[in-house]
């Protein structure tokens, strides 16, 4: 899609890129909810 930028971290040999210092805390807070949400829906343990 034009102007739309992925963020992802930068190798050792690269500059560090805009937008990296976020990547971290996003992240977290996705795997945060994830396991939430797995804990109240039970969605590990479904008998699909």
């Amino acid at each position: 899609m034009p102007g739309v930028e992925r963020l992802r971290p930068s190798f050792k040999r690269e500059e560090r890129r805009r937008g990296e210092p976020l990547l971290k805390p996003v992240r977290q807070l996705i795997e945060s909810v994830n396991d939430t949400l797995k804990g109240q829906l039970d969605l590990e343990r479904h008998a699909g």
